[in-house]
């Protein structure tokens, strides 16, 4: 785990200095096919550019292959930030790209979901861009990275909290009640 806890949106938050990610093993659990919700509330302390993961599921993983990533989110200033992506089965990259340029020094909430016939993309409960897409989420055995990834270096600096993944696309309702409740610890 390359982050330390500090105080958070709702208790404690993982910190980063933009060098690291944490870790979570690959698993069946993490398999999301048909449909997905992936949420945090973000903090970042620097200006951002390029690509930084806040959640990114890699296809999978060895020194020798690198094959991307089966969905993510990312606080982004290319292709007007912040994007959520999957992969589908195809084998192409679909996004969904906001418009602003996520604040400096300020909590943001961001989810995108994915429900087997659209992509949505949502930003402190508000959806700011959708598009029509079908297929299966490809899947792969790299692991679920928090703050960073292991094939490109695109580390988050400041601070992530309250990540959640969902195997279903949550209602704009459901995601607006995530946003005030603590993740059960």
């Amino acid at each position: 785990m390359n982050a330390t806890l500090a105080p958070g949106r709702l208790g404690k938050a993982l910190k980063f200095s933009g060098d690291g990610w944490v870790t979570v093993s690959d698993s069946a659990s993490l398999d999301l096919t048909t449909g997905m919700t992936l949420e945090a509330w973000v903090y970042p302390t620097v200006e951002i550019y390029d690509w930084r993961d806040v959640i990114m599921k890699q296809k999978s993983w060895s020194a020798d292959v690198k094959q991307g990533a089966s969905y993510y989110l990312c606080a982004s200033s290319q292709w007007n930030p912040p994007v959520g992506g999957i992969t589908i089965s195809s084998p192409d990259e679909r996004m969904v790209r906001g418009k602003n340029r996520l604040a400096r020094n300020r909590w943001t909430h961001l989810a995108t979901t994915y429900d087997g016939s659209s992509q949505r993309l949502y930003v402190n409960g508000v959806l700011i861009a959708s598009r029509p897409q079908t297929g299966s989420i490809r899947t792969g055995s790299g692991p679920l990275r928090i703050g960073g990834n292991g094939l490109w270096g695109e580390y988050f600096t400041g601070l992530i909290d309250e990540v959640r993944v969902y195997k279903r696309a949550l209602t704009i309702d459901e995601i607006r009640s995530d946003m005030t409740t603590p993740v059960n610890r």
